[in-house]
């Protein structure tokens, strides 16, 4: 059997096939560019993605199990030797009249060979309250002891009922009333000042000249936020409520960030408790990842994002407003919310819906993504702001020959976005985060004044600052 080939060919004039080249040439630009742009898309959201992701941090284990011998890393503190072990030896005292100290000395010595001594502020307490002048002779006496026991134990009786203290030091036994210890306060040497005002109304004036009137009229709504503290200057007036009064002394060094303490034991330790709790407390550290994305949005979007979109019902019913209380049903009352929280932990499912439905409203592009560390209540700024130079006066100044002096004053404008951050670390480890957003968009500069002789501009900013507090867990992500 034979097979029978056909071949046509058809002949294109020269302009006809000049025309179908441009056609195409013209189509794959197009498709190229339309490529280009919807890689960027892809990356920008890739990007995000993966920044939301890092942020969220993985269940935490509460259980460990080890199947092998496991030894604590922590270093356990020994208490120190209050007497060395041939000093510290049993010993029967019982006073049937009042025994003066030397007395009580003596008998130490023969069975330690260890001396007691009195330092000049102990003996100035055991002088308290003898109305007449000490002498020589006069010395404090113990009466009531009966111990049989180590020797510490007796040391602690004799102490306790003269209101003293004791410790062993330099081979020898010493009965003190005061001590003296220096804390390290882990706080720079600096006063933090913030303030934040949000302002709105109106001033209306009128003028005239002497056959005329005058007048002035204003409305206008003030909010005001300030915060000034100057932790170092705190610390120091707690500890000085906590000294004994008229006994205790505190001495402060801001430039090295201790300070010094004089008072009884008992106080020295309540103080070295606290000191060591703000110590804790003041030096954790907050990691701040800050993602800034511009979002152009399609036509058809062009009164704002729907933030609707936000909510992922594939996701068991979960949805990423969680921090304003939504169910599912409610996701028409969210209207023209603005910030919100998304729950961290795990796998933070809700960052891919994030990104995905912004992409779906408009191109997003990344401005910034700093990542800001601070430590507890230390407050941190970010700004990312550009300045614009304007005319902000011109003066004219005519001398006595006619001639004329101009002097034009420039202005500097700073718009964008402006943060600031303070955090507390509560002690289960969640934050609370004072955060206060200044965000501001060049629109105009409008030049008024007679042209070419006395003009300034007057620059046209949209604004819009807002101050919050949020409670966050760590990994959560505020949007």
């Amino acid at each position: 059997m034979k097979t029978l080939k056909l071949t046509t060919r058809l002949r294109v004039p020269a302009p006809v096939r000049w025309l179908l080249c441009s056609a195409l040439l013209t189509a794959c630009g197009a498709l190229q560019q339309s490529h280009q742009l919807s890689q960027q898309i892809t990356a920008d959201q890739q990007e995000g993605e993966a920044l939301l992701r890092g942020l969220a941090s993985p269940p935490r284990q509460r259980i460990t199990v080890h199947h092998t011998p496991w030894v604590s890393p922590k270093a356990l503190r020994l208490p120190p030797t209050r007497l060395p072990a041939s000093a510290n030896r049993k010993i029967t005292f019982a006073t049937a009249a009042p025994v003066p100290l030397s007395e009580l000395s003596k008998i130490i010595y023969q069975l330690s060979g260890l001396r007691l001594r009195l330092t000049p502020d102990a003996e100035a307490k055991l002088q308290q309250g003898k109305k007449k002048q000490p002498t020589p002779y006069d010395e404090p006496t113990i009466a009531g002891i009966r111990w049989q026991g180590e020797l510490a134990g007796l040391l602690d009786e004799v102490s306790s009922t003269l209101g003293l203290s004791w410790r062993y030091q330099e081979a020898a036994i010493t009965l003190y009333y005061l001590d003296s210890r220096t804390f390290q306060i882990y706080a720079i040497p600096s006063e933090t000042k913030m303030s934040s005002t949000i302002s709105s109304g109106i001033d209306v004036g009128l003028g005239g000249n002497d056959s005329g009137s005058r007048g002035s009229g204003q409305s206008a709504q003030k909010t005001s936020v300030s915060l000034k503290s100057d932790m170092l200057e705190d610390i120091h007036r707690n500890i000085q409520s906590m000294l004994t009064k008229g006994v205790g002394q505190l001495s402060r060094s801001p430039s090295t960030g201790s300070v010094t303490v004089t008072d009884t034991p008992s106080v020295l330790n309540r103080i070295a408790h606290y000191i060591g709790h703000e110590n804790r407390t003041i030096t954790k550290q907050v990691l701040l990842n800050i993602k800034v994305l511009a979002i152009e949005l399609h036509d058809e979007h062009q009164l704002g994002i729907n933030w609707s979109l936000l909510y992922d019902p594939a996701n068991s019913g979960r949805s990423l407003l969680a921090g304003l209380g939504l169910t599912p049903g409610d996701q028409s009352s969210i209207g023209n919310a603005s910030i919100f929280k998304v729950q961290g932990g795990g796998q933070l499912g809700g960052s891919e819906w994030l990104l995905k439905a912004l992409a779906k409203q408009g191109k997003v592009s990344t401005i910034t993504s700093p990542s800001v560390t601070t430590l507890n209540l230390q407050p941190v700024p970010v700004q990312v702001a550009t300045q614009k130079s304007y005319l902000a006066r011109t003066e004219t100044t005519t001398k006595s020959k006619g001639e004329e002096t101009i002097t034009l004053t420039p202005g500097m404008l700073t718009h964008g976005f402006n943060m600031h951050l303070l955090p507390l670390v509560m002690a289960d480890n969640q934050l609370l985060l004072q955060y206060t957003i200044n965000l501001s968009e060049l629109v105009d500069t409008k030049t008024f004044g007679v042209k070419d002789k006395a003009e300034i501009q007057l620059p046209e900013i949209n604004t819009r600052l807002f101050s919050q507090k949020v409670k966050l867990r760590s990994g959560d992500t505020l949007v």
